[in-house]
């Protein structure tokens, strides 16, 4: 547990037992509710960047440089389209490949959180394959957010619906990010 959570839940517990009389229970309540609420947000966001690191490394080795010969770029190895669609356009294949510096790993990292919500939105219509095993693969929302990274929402699709198992040209399957990223917490 990080120190962050651990003097949160002291200071909750003090403020419950050092409250002064005249505080109503309503605003000791909503207090309560809102530490409550960090504690899950930083949980998250501590899972979410442990999540976001292993995909990196699958993807990349986490090198934000790299580009592979199917012209994917950086940490997450994102398609030039993927970054359009996004609205992040005027980073080519040729430009990264010529000065990785358009596109930073700083940027690299707002793209990712821009593609995964934009897929946590879009995935929201596959919710009732979540806790389901389908071809011995146990279906987690982090493992179908993986899988829409590596094959789009079609390829979600194309696995829970069509019976199919899309994959990369390097034989990356949506199956393999289904099973490997399923016990993230997101």
């Amino acid at each position: 547990m990080s120190k962050k959570i651990v003097i949160l839940t002291i200071l909750i517990f003090i403020f419950n037992l050092c409250t002064a009389p005249n505080l109503s229970d309503k605003l000791k309540e909503n207090h309560k509710k809102f530490a409550i609420s960090e504690i899950k947000r930083w949980e998250w966001e501590k899972e979410f960047d442990r999540w976001k690191k292993d995909l990196g490394f699958k993807e990349s080795s986490r090198d934000w440089t790299i580009y592979n010969e199917i012209g994917c770029i950086g940490t997450y190895q994102f398609q030039v389209a993927t970054l359009e669609f996004l609205g992040y356009s005027g980073i080519t294949f040729e430009k990264f490949k010529t000065n990785p510096e358009i596109f930073p790993a700083e940027l690299q990292e707002e793209v990712l959180r821009a593609l995964i919500s934009y897929n946590e939105r879009a995935l929201k219509q596959f919710e009732q394959y979540i806790g389901q095993t389908i071809r011995g693969v146990l279906i987690t929302q982090s493992g179908l957010l993986a899988a829409a990274h590596l094959g789009g929402i079609g390829g979600v699709k194309s696995f829970l619906i069509n019976n199919k198992n899309p994959h990369d040209m390097f034989g990356t399957s949506v199956s393999d990010y289904l099973q490997k990223f399923q016990g993230y917490n997101i």
